[in-house]
């Protein structure tokens, strides 16, 4: 009885060690090829391109004229959208004596990636005016309306066309000190502008701001400027790329007519933008001035793609997204060779 109950137990011990040695002998056996395969991914995951802070390529989007309304709401959701990873706010924003309702619009982890602008509804109508701008300003961290930034490989300066900006003024010489060292910046290869009010109009509710052009944008083609966004008629107009006309600076110079692409290797002045579009009542158009290449009544915003491409070298890409079924109506290419000296 004994004996039988031992052999048994001798059994189930040899059986387990049996077991024992062929689990470890199989998890030896594998152990290269997990190890191999584990490795495989990682490597993977290195070579998988990213976005990632080395990248110069990017995009942002841009509008102005909103108000806090269905239409509004619409631009805002579109702008999400599109991932950016800047707002650009063109001015007008609430159209209330408070600014939360706008601010609002955005969700929160946004925030940080909007940079504004303030209109004449900001700061100085009897339905805006010092307190939202006070607040908007708080909200952003700005301690003054006219600033600037380098994002990756693009110069962003923001103007305030609602306080005083003539030669001279404190604006005027942050302008040309900010906009001379950006030119001379080599990892800068690209420099916008936006403000409120537009230089150039075609004939709507609001002309061009000649004050503004007589004073910016002689800068403008000197040192090199690209894109300069406004806002304030409440529509959306692109002109040609056009240089300053002392003469009759109301009939700037079209340097390349060509309706939707642009090389800033040989052509140099700036396109200008307007993108009153963001919920306002919208404006109608009177005429289509020569300078201007495109012109659209509709709610929207613009979006602006950063890249670099292997044939072309820098590339941005304009797209003018229509709220109304989500359909882009018009789009650009502005490139510059990598190696060209683009102040020649």
């Amino acid at each position: 009885m004994l004996d039988s109950m031992f052999r048994e137990i001798q059994i189930s011990i040899y059986n387990k060690k049996y077991y024992l040695i062929i689990i470890l002998s199989l998890t030896l056996l594998l152990t290269p090829v997990l190890v191999s395969d584990r490795n495989i991914s990682v490597i993977a995951q290195k070579e998988k391109p990213s976005n990632s802070a080395d990248s110069n390529e990017f995009n942002f989007v841009a509008a102005g004229d909103f108000a806090c309304d269905k239409n509004a709401e619409k631009t805002v959701d579109g702008m999400i959208g599109q991932s950016p990873e800047l707002i650009l706010a063109l001015g007008d924003l609430s159209y209330k004596n408070s600014g939360s309702c706008w601010i609002d619009l955005f969700p929160k982890k946004y925030h940080d990636n909007v940079k504004i602008s303030l209109g004449y509804h900001d700061v100085k109508a009897p339905n805006g005016g010092s307190k939202p701008a006070k607040q908007y300003m708080k909200h952003f961290d700005l301690d003054k309306e006219y600033y600037s930034f380098n994002y990756k490989n693009v110069h962003f300066l923001s103007l305030s066309t609602e306080i005083e900006f003539e030669k001279g003024s404190k604006q005027y010489k942050f302008v040309k000190k900010d906009l001379e060292k950006a030119s001379e910046n080599e990892n800068i290869d690209w420099i916008i502008v936006f403000g409120y009010r537009p230089l150039y109009s075609s004939e709507s509710q609001h002309k061009g701001n000649a004050d503004l052009r007589s004073v910016y944008h002689p800068l403008f083609d000197k040192y090199g400027v690209d894109i300069v966004l406004n806002a304030h008629n409440h529509n959306y107009q692109r002109t040609f790329p056009i240089e300053y006309n002392d003469g009759k600076s109301h009939k700037p110079k079209i340097i390349n007519a060509d309706h939707d692409i642009y090389s800033h290797d040989d052509d140099h002045g700036p396109i200008f933008l307007t993108v009153g579009t963001g919920g306002e009542s919208l404006y109608p158009f009177d005429d289509k001035s020569k300078f201007i290449a495109k012109q659209i009544k509709a709610y929207g915003f613009l979006e602006i793609k950063v890249k670099d491409d292997p044939t072309y070298g820098k590339v941005l890409e304009g797209y003018f997204h229509k709220n109304s079924k989500d359909e882009i109506v018009d789009s650009f290419t502005l490139y510059k060779d990598e190696d060209s000296d683009r102040f020649a």
